[in-house]
């Protein structure tokens, strides 16, 4: 599903490589006992990319319940994989750990 170079970006800071992308994702479940994901379904922009909006409800170990609302733009390379993801969370706060 990702491309081995995989550029993820988080809040505008970028990272590179399927290694840190799964590195992240398990951060993800270590601060969360219980994640919801869901999304609107990928749209086809005029440059290529796609795009979705999400909502994510969590409960954090540490804080407690919260919610989340934010756009993913994501780019496919010509194998078919996920070379590109971004995600734009409409609290500039939700990764700023990352």
């Amino acid at each position: 599903m990702f491309s081995e170079d995989i550029v993820f970006v988080l809040n505008g800071k970028s990272f590179q490589g399927k290694t840190a992308w799964q590195n992240f994702v398990r951060s993800v479940f270590q601060t969360n006992k219980d994640l919801k994901h869901m999304h609107n379904g990928w749209i086809k922009q005029e440059d290529g990319s796609f795009q979705t909006q999400w909502a994510t409800c969590g409960n954090r170990f540490e804080s407690g319940v919260y919610t989340q609302e934010g756009v993913d733009i994501a780019r496919i390379n010509e194998n078919g994989m996920i070379a590109y993801l971004e995600n734009k969370p409409n609290d500039a706060q939700l990764f700023s750990g990352q």
